[in-house]
């Protein structure tokens, strides 16, 4: 079972989100303070997880202090509500492919932080990566458990345990997965003694250590070369380009440790859950640009089953799958949140394009290039414009070290002839 659908009304900065969440992929994606993670984190919440709101404090003439959860704070929100529906506090719907839904209520009394109620909370079968994930720490093997053979699923528990810990609590990552590819690696090979096995060999651990090294294969950009493991002094080699380049997996770059984190994850995961949702808020995070052109390719080739919602602010995601599900959110002209969803001219559009009109970045160039054309402009603007002014223009933004941003002040003088 999966998401459907999303809809939150008057609760804290939103006014009104309405997704569909029926597409393979859903990308959601919103200048800081919009409310990606919040919106993320509900959802995520079916997976098990556990998620904080906070309330605001509010402080009375005679100054007693209360808490508000949201909707509170918005009188007319609340009215609207009040008269139109049984329960006030109701303040969301998820809704799932086999037609069920689980309501979002906010308690009456909260204090600085509380927990939203799912009425009734329907279990999904989900991975949900934060924004704030742990770093790779160097950790060398100190010991192999020789006893039970471990699962795929025990290890991706004791893999995600880790995961979701700040770094500053000690959520530090990568001796699980060396331990257990380590593992899988004896486990599947044996010993043999003489012409008898000594140590039985494990199909299933060999396997397993032979199915997350093909899918590297497949996951890893062909810039790594990725080949197969090693291990040497108990130390996990990643080999590369035949040999030509080897590397520990803690010295790999952010990126690469993000990209064989996730796998990991999906791996693992996926023995025991062919379908489910996988949800990241920031998928970004660490990856070279040409990396956010192809996760989530690569992730829907790999793992074709999965429904992927993610976050980002990267207009090299928002626009990196055809039929994918895009939404932005954007304030209204009351100030509140709200979503909008791109269609595919939006999707087509460039990167520069997506930061200026969905993200709100303004000029996609840097802010003393942008200073530097409004200065030398606003000598042109009173000109009939003509091609020996645009020769001059075209002199002057050269000599000031701007040149080839001609084509952004002739769309600066453009716009203010229209106004």
């Amino acid at each position: 079972m999966t998401f459907s659908a999303f809809e939150l009304n008057d609760w804290q900065q939103f006014d009104s989100i309405k997704m569909d969440l029926s597409a393979p992929v859903t990308i959601i994606t919103g200048t800081n303070g919009s409310g990606k993670t919040t919106l993320v984190s509900l959802l995520s919440s079916q997976f098990g997880a556990r998620f904080v709101s906070h309330a605001t404090p509010m402080v009375s003439d005679d100054g007693e202090v209360s808490y508000t959860s949201g909707f509170w704070g918005h009188v007319g929100g609340f009215l609207s509500r009040l008269f139109d529906k049984p329960d006030p506090n109701i303040v969301g719907t998820i809704k799932f492919e086999d037609g069920n839904e689980t309501k979002l209520k906010t308690p009456n009394n909260v204090s600085a932080q509380y927990i939203m109620e799912y009425l009734p909370r329907r279990p999904v079968p989900g991975i949900f990566l934060p924004s704030h994930r742990p770093s790779f720490l160097y950790q060398k093997v100190s010991n192999i458990n020789t006893g039970n053979k471990k699962s795929r699923n025990e290890a991706y528990h004791e893999f995600n345990n880790k995961v979701s810990q700040p770094a500053q609590t000690g959520g530090y990552i990568g001796l699980e997965i060396k331990t257990t590819l380590l593992k899988w690696l004896i486990d599947g090979s044996g010993v043999k003694q003489g012409d008898h096995w000594a140590r039985p060999r494990h199909a299933e651990s060999e396997n397993n250590y032979i199915g997350f090294m093909n899918l590297l294969r497949n996951f890893l950009p062909p810039t790594v070369g990725f080949d197969r493991f090693e291990f040497k002094d108990d130390e996990l080699v990643f080999v590369c380009k035949d040999g030509r380049d080897q590397f520990l997996l803690e010295t790999a770059s952010g990126g690469v440790t993000t990209l064989i984190s996730l796998a990991w994850l999906l791996y693992n995961f996926s023995q025991d859950n062919p379908s489910f949702t996988l949800i990241v808020d920031e998928i970004e995070h660490h990856l070279h640009p040409s990396l956010q052109r192809e996760i989530l390719g690569m992730i829907h080739r790999s793992f074709p089953k999965v429904k992927i919602i993610v976050t980002t602010h990267s207009p090299l995601v928002v626009n990196s799958v055809e039929n994918a599900k895009v939404y932005a959110l954007r304030p209204n002209e009351r100030d509140r949140i709200e979503v909008l969803e791109l269609p595919l001219k939006d999707k087509l559009a460039t990167a520069n394009r997506i930061l200026d009109d969905v993200l709100g970045v303004g000029a996609p160039y840097p802010i003393w290039a942008e200073r530097k054309i409004d200065s030398i402009l606003s000598r042109y603007l009173e000109q009939p414009f003509n091609q020996d002014v645009a020769q001059k223009l075209q002199i002057e933004l050269e000599n000031e070290g701007v040149g080839e941003l001609m084509h952004a002040a002739l769309g600066k003088w453009l716009d203010a002839q229209n106004q």
